[in-house]
């Protein structure tokens, strides 16, 4: 982004719009000062004769959508008690997922899940919880290639006969695998197991521990 501004008296100008700068880090990565729009979109809306028009809207969506899952981020902790500073330390490492709560501490469209429903963010985000199960759909095994140790090794997964298990999110469980591979389930190339295992949420929401 700093790129795409001139910098001035500590601040990057783009026409008569000035973002304040107050530390700048490498990669273009920066700590804004206060800036002159409380809601980015209306930021966003200023720049609009000055960006391509194509994506435009896109982009647009996806910050509206990111913007309302901070603020449901913020809402829940708000209520959550951390525990003591000295307690921290006996606290299971996969808790400190939970507290990127400002973005995401690599790139900048952070907390976008555009299909996403408050619910499931609630359900599935790390920030907010994210408890629940992985499920496991089996691909028949001449459809499969491997390489490495065998996933069975590690989980017991029930499957008939041929088939090899495969781990999938609930939500595309739900979501995606029956529209998109609608022939592959009528012709038998894939089964439903039912076997769950408990997984917790990361920061990367498809990274579950």
């Amino acid at each position: 982004m700093g790129g795409r501004y001139l910098e001035h008296e500590g601040s990057y100008r783009l026409g008569d719009i000035r973002l304040p700068v107050e530390t700048e880090y490498c990669f273009g990565r920066h700590i804004w000062g206060p800036l002159p729009y409380r809601d980015p979109l209306e930021l966003w809306d200023r720049l609009a004769s000055r960006l391509p028009s194509e994506g435009f809207e896109r982009v647009r969506s996806e910050l509206g959508n990111g913007l309302r899952n901070l603020e449901l981020a913020y809402a829940h902790w708000a209520r959550e008690r951390l525990p003591p500073i000295a307690e921290l330390a006996g606290v299971d490492p996969v808790f400190f997922e939970k507290l990127t709560l400002s973005g995401h501490n690599l790139h900048v469209g952070a907390k976008t899940r555009s299909n996403f429903s408050a619910d499931d963010s609630m359900r599935y985000a790390a920030e907010l919880g994210g408890q629940f199960e992985i499920g496991f759909v089996g691909v028949r095994q001449d459809y499969v290639e491997r390489s490495g140790e065998p996933f069975e090794r590690y989980f017991e997964v029930e499957l008939p006969a041929g088939y090899r298990p495969i781990p999938v999110h609930p939500f595309q469980r739900r979501n995606v695998l029956k529209p998109l591979y609608a022939r592959e389930w009528e012709a038998g190339l894939l089964v439903d197991s039912p076997t769950r295992l408990a997984a917790r949420a990361c920061t990367s929401l498809r990274t579950v521990h």
